[in-house]
């Protein structure tokens, strides 16, 4: 599937784990029935959209980077490769798919927050394998996930 660079695939995964997030969110904001619930997934869904072209306009700009890997060499991008090879939200459509599945607000909400702090976890560490110019973007967005998360617990908080 990943015919570039390591830090290449990197970005390739956060593209596709930003638009099946955005998937996620538009779906469910139109399921729900609660303005301010509805009102945050689409403010959520646009933001993922946000970090989507951000991430394609990293990944144009990549060329053929390699970030150095003086540790462990091989290893800890294979254990981010396996990461987002195996997330969930890295499959074809598994947004719009689990949006279907799911039906309680607080299962939604539940799934939000821990897809939220997953990819805080991810594109904290994949700053690490991108120019550095892109790794000080990605510490933005990894703070703005953050802030998308924050959201969520206020908003479960808010519906008790």
């Amino acid at each position: 599937m990943f015919e570039h660079s390591k830090s290449a695939e990197l970005l390739e995964a956060s593209i596709r784990i930003e638009d099946n997030g955005q998937a996620f969110y538009r779906e469910v904001a139109q399921k729900l029935k609660d303005p301010k619930v509805s009102e945050l997934f689409e403010y959520l869904a646009a933001e993922e959209t946000r970090h989507m072209g951000i991430f394609s306009e990293m990944l144009q700009k990549n060329g053929n980077y390699e970030p150095m890997d003086k540790c462990y060499p091989g290893e800890y991008h294979a254990f981010l490769k396996t990461f987002s090879d195996n997330h969930v939200f890295n499959k074809l459509n598994a947004g719009r798919s689990l949006a279907a599945r799911m039906n309680s607000p607080d299962e939604i909400l539940n799934f939000a927050m821990r897809i939220e702090l997953e990819f805080t976890f991810f594109y904290m560490e994949v700053r690490h394998h991108v120019h550095k110019p892109h790794a000080e973007i990605i510490s933005r967005l990894f703070v703005e996930e953050q802030s998308h998360y924050l959201k969520l617990i206020q908003l479960q908080t808010a519906i008790g």
